[in-house]
């Protein structure tokens, strides 16, 4: 696996990890609506951070390493 197909794989992991998020989201904010109940938002998460970051380092890999032969 060259460092362009890693540098893809963790974009791909980010966005992922982005939709996941904005899937639990709305699951907590639909069964809130459906019972009374509370949640506590922590802000300054790290783990809010991740898929950020992995977008950030796959586009970096795959912008500085060299394309391959096949393509």
């Amino acid at each position: 696996m060259s460092k362009r197909e890693l540098g893809f794989l963790l974009i791909g992991f980010g966005v992922g990890l982005l939709f996941a998020a904005a899937a639990m989201i709305e699951f907590v904010l639909w069964f809130h609506h459906m019972f009374v109940m509370g949640f506590a938002w922590r802000p300054g998460s790290i783990l809010l951070a991740l898929p950020f970051a992995l977008i950030a380092v796959g586009i970096a890999l795959s912008r500085r390493a060299p394309r391959s032969a096949g393509s």
